[in-house]
């Protein structure tokens, strides 16, 4: 109803939030999308344990018949490959002030492993990282990981520091979905 000529295809959508092209009207689907997570399952559900980010949740409005999922997640797919594309997640310069490709000296490499973020320990069940970091958490702990492998995983209490130097520090790093798509890629990269 809005772009009569093309049917929406010479517009482009920005969806910033994880997964925020799930729950796009259906509208706007033959447009272009950018989105942060390119989730290709269907049917799907949200991943999200914060409630006003979850749109698996049933939302009503006066200007549509029925459920907002029916003309939205319900719909479509989180991502067409065809024709939408995946960008990565703005992140300030100052993010990666200790990276060598922003400048700053190389230094050693002595961390093997890192992973710092969120391990949704006040979320109840398992929507939140599916469980994954909840249970690396829980075998990290048990099995000395840091004593005995140099792994470093936790929420920044168990893992201090400026993560722009740890980052420098590790070989490998960690990408883990949280409430979506983790932005730890850009980081790691």
């Amino acid at each position: 109803p809005y772009w009569n000529r093309t049917g929406g295809t010479d517009h482009i959508w920005f969806f910033s939030h994880d997964e925020g092209a799930c729950a796009a009207p259906v509208d706007i689907w033959s447009s272009v999308i950018l989105s942060h997570w390119g989730r290709l399952d269907f049917p799907h559900i949200s991943q999200s344990s914060f409630p006003p980010d979850n749109y698996s949740m049933d939302r009503h409005h006066p200007s549509l018949q029925g459920s907002y999922r029916d003309h939205s997640s319900k719909a479509h797919p989180c991502h067409d490959p065809a024709r939408h594309l995946v960008v990565p997640v703005f992140k300030p310069p100052t993010h990666y002030a200790q990276s060598p490709f922003m400048g700053a000296p190389p230094v050693s490499r002595d961390i093997f492993c890192l992973f710092r973020g969120d391990m949704g320990a006040t979320r109840p069940g398992c929507a939140y990282s599916r469980c994954i970091r909840q249970t690396l958490l829980r075998l990290h702990t048990e099995g000395k990981w840091r004593e005995k492998h140099n792994i470093w995983y936790g929420t920044e209490r168990e893992v201090p520091g400026d993560y722009s130097a740890l980052l420098a520090r590790a070989q490998f790093c960690l990408v883990i979905p949280g409430e979506g798509w983790s932005a730890r890629y850009e980081d790691a990269m």
